[in-house]
């Protein structure tokens, strides 16, 4: 059993690597947040409600896909 969780594990590395390289370019939180004229706690609200695509970096970051850069609202949408 604990060889079929390593396993595992390591299978989610592997995907998690693969995702990263096809999203690249990413930004950074901080580059996202300049942009968007957000606070980093609106970003975290926005990824935790799927609003924001990202994908986890470590334990506190996230990388998320440079289209961000030339994404718009909805017409009759707010901004943040």
């Amino acid at each position: 059993m604990e060889k079929q969780l390593h396993e595992a594990r390591l299978r989610g590395l592997e995907r998690m690597t693969e995702l990263r390289k096809a999203a690249e370019p990413v930004l950074k939180t901080g580059d996202v947040c300049e942009f968007l004229s957000l606070s980093r706690e609106t970003i975290r609200k926005k990824v935790a409600r799927r609003q924001l695509l990202a994908l986890p970096k470590g334990e506190t970051g996230y990388s998320l896909p440079s289209s961000s850069r030339t994404a718009t609202c909805s017409p009759g949408l707010p901004r943040s």
